[in-house]
């Protein structure tokens, strides 16, 4: 082999091993930018589910605030119209336990009295503020 050969074959396998380390290099980088872009759109899937979560926090608080100074307004005046309407549109649920306790529940409070369904929804109005003030 000659001597112009050899240089030849030489630069050939270097320039070779060359472009092999750019593509390794390359591999790299892209694998980096794709975690990288994977991380940013975790962190947005999560900012928006705690968006979410905020929001229903809100909405939540506001029924209870609506719900909670409907009953003390209406509560001595429009006793059974009260809990029917709060049953129908509302989603109160009233019970009574074997013991003589009634429990009112709407919108995740759940709140009881001895003294029949009324008391248990002013009770709930009740129940409901202190979770308002409780969240802050």
């Amino acid at each position: 082999m000659s001597e112009d050969s050899k240089i030849d074959a030489k630069a050939a396998k270097d320039a070779e091993e060359k472009a092999k380390a750019e593509a390794d290099a390359k591999a790299a980088k892209d694998a980096e930018a794709k975690v990288k872009a994977d991380a940013e759109a975790m962190a947005a899937k999560e900012a928006e589910a705690q968006a979410v979560k905020d929001a229903a926090k809100v909405q939540r608080a506001e029924t209870w605030r609506r719900l909670a100074a409907r009953i003390a307004a209406e509560a001595p005046h429009n006793r059974v119209e009260l809990i029917g309407d709060l049953q129908s549109r509302e989603g109160l649920k009233l019970r009574t336990t074997s013991e003589g306790r009634t429990y009112a529940k709407m919108a995740g409070i759940e709140a009881g009295a001895r003294g029949g369904e009324m008391q248990a929804v002013i009770n709930w109005g009740n129940a409901a503020r202190r979770a308002l003030n409780a969240a802050g």
